[in-house]
Parts: structure tokens; sequence; C-alpha cells
């Protein structure tokens, strides 16, 4: 089962959200409706490639419905104008989205269980949300794990897991945010498989920009 067939819809960030009708697979047909997006035509040759090779990861036997519709996202990485960490010192930050980024596949799961895996190397790791989640420190699986234990502490009826695969071309420890993009993705992976619903306290934190970017970075530090 080609698991293009089921990848019919584009949910990226606040800044890079549309529908797409296609499949997946189809790299000349994608390309065009990211041109459309807003992309570049060689950038979205390039994204077409990478959200083939992530639908390409075998159709996960355990998803919540075999015949269900996957999700796919791009979250872009960020260039620092002025500089990185002036934020940090007390000064003021000037943030541009990149063209690169991550391309997530996601296919939602009845279980608690979570399959995160790396379309370029293939390498996986599996875990359950959950609260006491412990996150693995020094591995790239730190970060989609501390977005499942934070989302299972704040988010108590998000009980259902998901199969993530993901492609990048953002290049790692190069001051363009690639930990904060993967951690992006997997809370949009995640708040999708379990269609997650504003805390009362916060009722527009999913559709203020200004507010979901907060809560996305205090999730990066734990």
């Amino acid at each position: 089962m080609r698991a293009g067939r089921h990848c019919r819809r584009i949910r990226g960030s606040v800044l890079f959200n549309f529908q797409y009708q296609g499949t997946l697979t189809d790299c000349d047909d994608l390309a065009k409706a990211l041109v459309n997006g807003g992309l570049s035509p060689e950038t979205a040759a390039g994204k077409a490639q990478l959200f083939a090779k992530a639908a390409g990861t075998s159709f996960p036997p355990d998803c919540r419905e075999r015949d269900a519709r996957a999700r796919a996202f791009f979250v872009p990485g960020r260039i620092e104008v002025l500089g990185k960490h002036t934020d940090y010192a007390g000064g003021r930050s000037m943030v541009a989205a990149a063209e690169q980024g991550f391309c997530v596949v996601v296919w939602p799961r009845e279980d608690d269980r979570i399959t995160v895996i790396d379309a370029a190397s293939g390498e996986a790791v599996g875990f359950a949300i959950a609260p006491e989640l412990v996150p693995r420190v020094g591995h790239w699986s730190n970060y989609p794990m501390t977005v499942a234990r934070r989302i299972a502490r704040n988010f108590p009826e998000a009980r259902h897991g998901a199969t993530i695969a993901f492609a990048s071309d953002l290049p790692p420890a190069a001051g363009m945010s690639s930990s904060t993009a993967m951690i992006v993705a997997v809370f949009l992976a995640l708040a999708e498989a379990n269609e997650l619903e504003p805390p009362p306290d916060c009722p527009d934190l999913f559709t203020d920009p200004t507010k979901l970017a907060g809560y996305l970075g205090t999730v990066e530090n734990g």
C-alpha cells in the first residue's frame, strides 16, 4: 500500500498553511502546489522529494484506521538576522523563516505508542506518550520525547500516539533552530493525532501565533 495515497492534506506552521489534494509521492504535482503556497520553484522541488521520502516509509499496520488520511507538515528553520543569542543577553531579536526545514508525514494511532523515523537514515525510536517519560539525553530523540511528555502533562486527555516520519534539509547545529523546528513539527503531529483542544485558561492558544510560539518555546526547556 502506497503511503502517498493517504497523504492528502498539508498543514504547516502558522506561516505556511494550505490544502493539497494530491499524493505526496507525486513530486511534480506536489512541487507545483508548494510553489502556489509560496516557495520558490527550486526549493519546492527539493521539498517534494523530501515529502516523498517521508511518505515512502512503510504504511504502519497499527494506525488508527488503515484507510485514514495521513497528515503532513512543513516546519521551517529560522535565521537570526541580528546574530545569535541576542535575546539571552537582554537585547532584541530579529528572525526570519528559512526555506529549509522539516517535512513530516504522520499516521495517527489508536494506542499510546509513538514511533519517530528519520527517513534519511532509517533510524527509528519508539516510546509512549506519558507524563513520566524520561527523554534520551544526547540523541535527537530527546526532542520528540520532551514534546510527548509535555503534551501528556498539559493535555491529560491526549493518549493517542502516532507514527511520524521526517526528512529535513535543515543543517543541524548551524544556528538555524533545527531543534526548535523538530519540536514544533512533533507538537503539530501529536496535536493533530489527538485532536487537541486549547486549555480553558488559554482558549486562543492554537489560534494566536504569538501565544503558541511562546508555549512551544517553553516546551523546548522541558
